[in-house]
């Protein structure tokens, strides 16, 4: 007999065994007859009379134990329709043991995943999972003090990197609680390895590659101390250790030169580095902060910068001098974002809170915008230049929707995106692939547009 059933015929054995007890109990219980219980008393009393006189009378030394249930329990098959009780019990067990298989079948298998689709699907506790097969690497940094701005530094590893591990160049500004505790931080990010098969088993595993993954993430970081909060900030593209920062607290434009601690991050420097250096220049004439800044790709040193009154400036840098035009360049409300042409050195767009997108040119002295659309329905918060095919904008409003535009002819959209179900907060073209935009939005998502740029041509 096996092991199962064996334990099954030892629970039915225990059962049966239980079964006389009870109703040997109930018997009692519901004999209320006192002349018969009399009776059965002085029966009792003659027998042990007899037993003691004929020598039988139990003592310890002739104690013998006797099981009550031994004639109750003989081995027997009865026949139940062509099937003994053997044949049942068999197929008892043969459901608990199908059971058991299943119950341990269900341990292994994985609740299935369910995309978390924005707007529809409250997350409250729950926690979101990224799915690693949906990216090729994924890194996350959790800095000190919040940051509503940061900029990739230019270096000199490459534009088409493909092989791992990858290394990055950042600068960011900080939103501390306290003004004393703000600051610049500048970092290096190295040993990125690829994650795209981290939470998939070895077996399943489609990927070739032979690198060593198993190395950590690096980051090495320099800070430098300031006091007011960062509401924008951009490396210079030509020369990554010039910084233009915009503050909450006048002046609210200042600009740094960070090449000693950007380099640190490289080679340990000879001298203490100044963690509260002067900055270059401090620009005064914006009349509020403001929240847009861009440098131009074509001449170094090049510079816009926007505030929330409805000014714009333009900076120029000669013989190693900064230069601002006092004059500046107006909008009917706050500015949110500039850009300058990737491929024209004088041209620049702008959008606003007065919902529209305009198109301006330095050497007009009037400064009049040359072009203006009113691109969204409510306020336009971002705006950026496709670096490859020169003629195509994307812009971002706070109605949810982002947008392509055609500057040649800009009185309608080639395309309106209109599902995010909050503010677009930022849109980037990939300066290295035409066909490939990306826009995230207050409604905790981004989205990955990259198949459409075909149709516009």
């Amino acid at each position: 007999i096996n092991a199962e059933y064996g334990a099954f015929l030892a629970h039915r054995l225990k059962t049966i065994m239980t079964e006389p007890n009870k109703k040997r109990k109930a018997n009692s219980d519901n004999n209320t007859d006192a002349p018969e219980a009399k009776k059965i008393e002085l029966e009792t009393k003659n027998d042990k009379q007899t037993k003691k006189d004929t020598g039988l009378e139990e003592t310890f030394e002739n104690l013998e134990l006797e099981d009550e249930f031994s004639d109750e329990f003989e081995p027997e098959v009865i026949e139940v329709d062509g099937e003994s009780e053997n044949d049942e019990d068999l197929l008892e067990v043969e459901e608990f043991k199908k059971k058991q298989a299943e119950e341990e079948k269900n341990k292994n298998v994985k609740p299935a995943r369910k995309v978390w689709i924005p707007g529809q699907n409250m997350v409250g506790k729950q926690k979101l999972e990224y799915e690693s097969k949906a990216y090729d690497m994924i890194h996350f940094l959790q800095v000190e003090w919040p940051c509503l701005s940061f900029d990739f530094l230019a270096d000199n590893l490459g534009t088409q990197r493909k092989r791992y591990p990858h290394t990055a160049y950042l600068v960011a500004g900080t939103q501390a609680t306290r003004k004393q505790r703000n600051k610049i931080l500048l970092m290096k990010m190295s040993c990125l390895q690829k994650t795209k098969y981290d939470q998939v088993d070895e077996s399943d595993s489609e990927s070739d590659d032979d690198e060593n993954n198993d190395e950590d993430p690096v980051l090495e970081f320099r800070q430098i101390n300031i006091q007011p909060c960062t509401n924008r900030i951009r490396a210079m593209p030509q020369r990554p250790g010039i910084v233009c920062v915009q503050l909450d607290k006048k002046p609210y434009v200042r600009l740094w030169d960070l090449t000693k601690h950007l380099q640190s991050l490289d080679n340990v420097p000879n001298t203490k580095l100044n963690n509260n250096p002067d900055p270059l220049i401090e620009f005064g004439g914006h009349p509020s902060e403001g929240f847009a800044i861009n440098w131009s790709l074509i001449e170094p040193g090049r510079l816009l910068t926007g505030d929330c009154q409805k000014y714009i400036y333009l900076w120029d840098y000669k013989s190693g001098v900064w230069h601002t035009d006092m004059v500046p360049f107006t909008h009917g409300a706050s500015i949110e974002d500039l850009q300058w042409h990737p491929s024209q050195p004088n041209i620049f767009a702008s959008c606003s809170v007065d919902k529209t997108i305009k198109l301006w040119d330095t050497r007009q002295t009037h400064k009049k915008w040359t072009t203006s659309v009113e691109a969204h329905t409510s306020d336009v918060n971002v705006i950026s230049w496709n670096t490859k095919v020169d003629f195509l904008i994307a812009s971002g409003s706070d109605d949810g929707s982002f947008k392509i535009w055609d500057n040649r002819k800009m009185t309608e959209p080639q395309m309106n995106f209109a599902w995010h179900r909050g503010p677009i907060t930022s849109i980037e073209w990939n300066p290295q692939d035409t066909s490939v935009l990306a826009a995230s939005s207050e409604d905790d998502s981004v989205s990955d547009i990259r198949t459409f740029i075909i149709n516009l041509f």
